[in-house]
């Protein structure tokens, strides 16, 4: 019987591979960290400039290039990254986990749009029989309402059980972007999952890049952390201006 560390195993050896959507700031350093790590990564983006930048190995996202601190040449070059914009090349036996970095805000208000987009289409798994569920992680910031009112209907649309069909936690990204030294490497990732065994194997794959890696109860104590996080920042700056003025 296929177990979550047979899936690991195959990850790093070549057999399985990750598959991410969005190929922006973090789904791109996403990619990079694991191919690096010797992890097989497939990107999808509806943006044709996006695929073809990566599958060139052009960046086109200012500052990546100094904050990821290595050449991303030879990992394209090499076949440990490629992307596609064919959102059907990531609904395969071979890709075990799945990475969600669409944007979930547009002119600085929510956007559900494209989560919306990619659930849907990660739910197409219904279609296909695999020897482990896969595991969906999002990286996305997401607030703790949207699981429930959006990513958990979606995937229950097609019948899909959640623990057994498929697998699913949240583990919003915490970096800076402009500072180097603050990375998906660095940075503590907190982690939570539809139920223990999705939060583990989540924790498990986050632990190949990731140097911390902190267990939250569930998904919507992960996704609050995050929502949390951001606004006890927006507050600090909002009171340093008013202090200035």
């Amino acid at each position: 019987m296929m177990t979550k560390e047979h899936v690991i195993k195959e990850l790093r050896l070549g057999k399985r591979k990750i598959g991410v959507w969005g190929l922006g700031y973090i789904g791109y350093s996403t990619m990079c960290f694991y191919a690096k790590n010797g992890i097989k990564a497939i990107g999808y983006d509806v943006d044709r400039k996006k695929v073809d930048g990566l599958n060139k190995a052009k960046i086109n996202i200012p500052n990546i290039e100094y904050w990821l601190g290595y050449d991303v040449k030879p990992l394209v070059c090499s076949g440990m990254m490629k992307a596609t914009g064919d959102w059907r090349k990531l609904i395969s036996k071979d890709v075990a986990v799945h990475f969600v970095c669409v944007p979930t805000e547009k002119e600085a208000l929510p956007y559900d749009l494209a989560l919306q987009d990619v659930i849907k289409k990660i739910a197409a798994y219904h279609k296909i029989k695999t020897d482990f569920p896969p595991l969906v992680i999002i990286e996305s910031t997401i607030s703790a309402d949207r699981i429930n009112k959006i990513i958990i209907p979606e995937l229950r649309k097609t019948k899909l059980k959640l623990w057994k069909d498929i697998l699913f936690a949240v583990a919003p990204r915490r970096d800076w972007f402009v500072s180097a030294e603050k990375s998906i490497v660095t940075i503590p990732r907190i982690v939570g999952g539809i139920n223990r065994e999705a939060t583990d194997f989540a924790a498990e794959i986050l632990s190949i890049v990731s140097q911390t890696v902190l267990k939250a109860s569930d998904c919507i104590h992960a996704a609050l952390v995050k929502s949390v996080e951001n606004t006890y920042r927006q507050v600090g700056i909002t009171l340093a201006n008013q202090l200035t003025l």
